[in-house]
């Protein structure tokens, strides 16, 4: 038997693939050639554990690495700002202290974030986890702990008794912010005209000056300006959270499993009700 440069000249019937070398190494060699049948099972499983390490070690170094997270803002009243003083963005701050990974927050109007979301142009977005796993396929994006509940409610001016049922918006103006309708347009019948708007508070803006009956928005988004509203906090059109939502790759997925791990930390020891003040809805963090 002659040695060569990495590779062992065997008899016919023992190991002679292109991994003889390092799998003989791994099984022992003392003076004789090893049949493969001698290494067995064993081999197969240390030779696994090493590429397992290997592999864990590559994606611990792309996480680690200088690049930033790109992060869709969209704007979303009361916990998305403009300049970074919405609810979620000061939970994501107190998050992401924790954790070792730059992130770059790009704010967008609302349906412009998903666009480019979807384009891939950022590697992140606030909220949207349902209507992307609609749009991309579930195993497309994952998504992180919840940063909050919310729901989609129905509302008129304060002196208007409350709606109830969606069947009641037959036949009237509702205002609709651009993009929102994503989530609850299923809720609704097919007869219901939606006069879309830019914002909750242009909105609020028609519903005072009676250019609308009725408007849809979302809890705890419009907290505010419930003293001036009347709705059934018994009738929402859709309950749901809103999460970190990423394209599904070996970054994002440590990234989300890092960030999760700490925002259920922040949820258990009062961090969100701290943060979130009078705009906090609680939810149960065992769920998750």
């Amino acid at each position: 038997m002659v040695a060569g440069r990495g590779r062992l000249s065997v008899p016919s019937g023992y190991l002679t693939n292109e991994l003889d070398f390092p799998l003989l190494a791994i099984c022992g060699l003392n003076a004789k050639v090893i049949k493969s049948d001698e290494c067995g099972r064993g081999m197969k499983k240390r030779y696994s554990r090493v590429l397992s390490v290997i592999a864990l070690l590559f994606s611990m170094e792309l996480f680690a690495s200088d690049k930033p997270i790109r992060l869709a803002a969209p704007y979303i009243t009361s916990l998305i700002e403009e300049n970074q003083t919405g609810v979620y963005q000061k939970i994501m701050a107190e998050a992401l202290s924790h954790i070792d990974k730059p992130i770059k927050q790009l704010f967008f109007p609302y349906k412009r974030a998903l666009t480019v979301f979807e384009e891939s142009h950022v590697d992140c977005i606030y909220s949207f986890t349902k209507v992307l796993q609609e749009k991309l396929g579930k195993d497309k994006v994952i998504f992180s702990f919840p940063l909050g509940a919310f729901g989609y409610y129905i509302f008129t001016r304060k002196e208007y008794p409350a709606f109830t049922s969606v069947n009641q918006l037959t036949g009237l103006k509702v205002g609709a912010v651009i993009g929102h309708d994503s989530y609850y347009r299923d809720a609704l019948n097919s007869d219901t005209k939606l006069l879309m708007v830019s914002s909750d508070e242009q909105n609020i803006k028609m519903l005072e000056h009676l250019r609308i009956d009725a408007l849809i928005g979302a809890l705890p988004d419009l907290t505010s300006y419930v003293p001036l509203l009347s709705y059934s906090p018994d009738h929402p059109l859709i309950k749901s959270y809103d999460r970190i939502t990423c394209h599904n790759n070996q970054t994002n997925r440590v990234f989300i499993e890092q960030l999760s791990s700490t925002l259920k930390t922040l949820k258990i020891d009062g961090t969100y009700r701290r943060l979130s003040g009078k705009l906090y809805v609680d939810f149960d963090e065992s769920s998750f």
